[in-house]
C-alpha cells in the first residue's frame, strides 16, 4: 500500500505541472519523443498537439525511409485535425533533417509538409535534405513566396530556384550551407527580405557561371555577413549598414570600402596564392569604426608581411596555423588594447597599446628602435606574458619582453605545460 501511495503521489506531481512548463519541456525533445509522452498521464495525453516546435530526423530510421515518410505524414495529419479542437496549437518552429531518406520520387511529401508549415505561420525553419549524387531537393515555391511570418531560415544541401520572386518580409536570419544557387538568387532573396540582418553563405555554389552579387541597394538592413567559399564567387560587397564581416575564400578587393564604413568587426582569411597587400591594408586603414580585426593565414598563402594601421582598432587577432613566415607591423594603433598572435610555436597576448613588430617564431625589436624609443610599458605592473617557443629561442624572447616592460612580473612558456 505504501508503495502504491508513493507511485500515486509521483504521478500526481507530474499531472499538476502547468501546461506552459510541460510545453516548454517538450520543446527541447524530438517530436517522436514528445508524442511518446502522451502515455505519462492523462494531463499529458494531448500535450503533443500543442508543442510549438517540431523536430524530425531520419537518423533512427536509416534503413527504412518509407517508415519515416509515413511517420511525418501521419503526425502532420493528426496535428492538422487537432487544430480544429485545440485552440492553442500554433507551430512556431519546424526542423527537418534527412540524411538518408531523400528520394526524388518522394518530393511531393516534402512539398506538402513545407506548404502546411508555411500556412501555419511558422517563424523558424531548419531544413537539411542530404542530396543524392545529382539530385537536390528544390525549395518549393509555396514556401518561397508564402512565408511572411518567417524570421529564421536555415537551409542545408538544397537548391534555390532563380525563377522565384522570394518574399520574406519578416526574415532576420538566413543561413545557407552547401546550397546550390540559381542565377542571381542571393540578390533576389535580399530584394524580398527587407528586414534581413544576418546572412551566412557557407560552401554554396552556383548552378551556372554568373558571379554572386551582393549590392547595397538591396541590403540596407544587413548587419552581419559571413561567407566561406571554396571558390571566389563574389562580385562585390556593398552594404552601407554592415557591422560584422567574416570572409573566407573571397578576394579582399571585392569589398567596396566607401560603402562599408559601418564595419566594427572584421575577420578575413587569406586565399591561396595571395601576394598583393594593398587591398587588405587599404581596407583596414579606411574603416573609421573598426574595433576588432582577425586575420588568418591559410596554407600556401605567399603573404609574408602585413601592416596594420587604424586609429580606432582595439583588438587584433592573428592566426598562423601552418608555421609559415608572417610578419605583422602595427602603426598608428593608439587605441589597441589586445593583440593575440597564434601559431604552432608562438602564443602571445599583450594587454595594452604596443608599437611592435611580431615575427613568426620570435618577437624582435631593432636595436636602433630600442636606442631611440623608451619602453612602451615602462610603468606597468602585474603584466604576464604567455608564449610557446623552443628552449633555444626563449632567452631572446625574454630579452625582447624585458624591453617592452622592464617590470613585467612573469613569463610562462606553455610549451612546458
Amino acid at each position: 500500500m505504501a508503495e502504491e501511495r508513493v507511485m500515486y503521489e509521483e504521478e500526481d506531481r507530474i499531472s499538476k505541472l502547468p501546461d506552459s512548463l510541460i510545453l516548454h519541456i517538450l520543446s527541447f525533445v524530438s517530436t517522436e519523443d514528445a508524442v511518446s509522452t502522451c502515455l505519462i498521464s492523462k494531463s499529458w495525453r494531448l500535450m503533443w498537439y500543442c508543442v510549438p516546435k517540431l523536430s524530425f530526423s531520419d537518423s533512427n530510421l536509416a534503413n527504412d525511409p518509407i517508415k519515416f515518410y509515413n511517420y511525418v505524414d501521419n503526425y502532420l495529419e493528426h496535428r492538422k485535425k487537432g487544430m480544429n479542437f485545440i485552440g492553442d496549437s500554433a507551430i512556431t518552429s519546424f526542423k527537418l533533417h534527412m540524411d538518408y531518406s531523400y528520394e526524388r520520387s518522394k518530393v511531393s511529401h516534402l512539398d506538402r509538409w513545407l506548404a502546411f508549415i508555411a500556412e501555419k505561420k511558422v517563424k523558424e525553419i531548419d531544413l537539411h535534405v542530404n542530396k543524392t549524387k545529382i539530385n537536390y531537393y528544390s525549395l518549393p515555391k509555396t514556401l518561397a513566396v508564402n512565408s511572411s511570418y518567417l524570421t529564421i531560415l536555415k537551409l542545408t544541401s538544397v537548391e534555390l530556384d532563380s525563377s522565384y520572386s522570394f518574399s520574406f518580409p519578416s526574415l532576420k536570419t538566413l543561413s545557407l550551407a552547401f546550397v546550390r544557387l540559381g542565377d542571381n538568387v542571393v540578390e533576389k532573396i535580399l530584394m524580398g527580405s527587407s528586414s534581413l540582418e544576418r546572412l551566412q553563405l557557407h560552401f554554396c555554389y552556383l548552378s551556372s557561371d554568373p558571379q554572386l552579387r551582393i549590392n547595397i541597394q538591396h541590403s540596407l538592413s544587413l548587419k552581419f555577413l559571413d561567407i566561406i567559399l571554396h571558390k571566389d564567387l563574389v562580385e562585390q560587397i556593398e552594404l552601407i549598414n554592415l557591422e560584422s564581416l567574416f570572409l573566407t575564400g573571397v578576394s579582399f578587393e571585392k569589398i567596396k570600402v566607401s560603402a562599408c564604413k559601418a564595419i566594427r568587426i572584421l575577420e578575413l582569411t587569406s586565399f591561396s596564392g595571395m601576394v598583393e597587400l594593398s587591398p587588405l591594408e587599404h581596407l583596414i586603414s579606411n574603416l573609421p569604426l573598426l574595433e576588432e580585426f582577425t586575420f588568418t593565414k591559410r596554407h600556401k598563402c605567399k603573404l609574408k608581411h602585413i601592416k596594420i594601421s587604424n586609429q580606432h582598432l582595439e583588438k587584433l587577432f592573428v592566426h598562423n596555423a601552418f608555421d609559415e613566415e608572417l610578419n605583422v607591423t602595427l602603426k598608428s594603433t593608439l587605441k589597441l588594447t589586445t593583440v593575440v598572435y597564434l601559431s604552432i610555436n608562438v602564443y602571445m597576448t599583450l594587454i595594452h597599446y604596443i608599437p611592435l613588430i611580431l615575427y613568426m617564431k620570435a618577437l624582435l625589436f631593432p636595436e636602433k628602435l630600442k636606442r631611440v624609443c623608451r619602453s612602451p610599458l615602462v610603468d606597468w605592473k602585474n603584466l604576464t606574458f604567455f608564449t610557446k617557443c623552443e628552449p633555444e629561442t626563449e632567452s631572446n624572447l625574454k630579452d625582447a619582453l624585458q624591453w617592452i616592460s622592464p617590470t613585467f612580473d612573469s613569463f610562462e612558456n606553455l610549451k612546458d605545460v
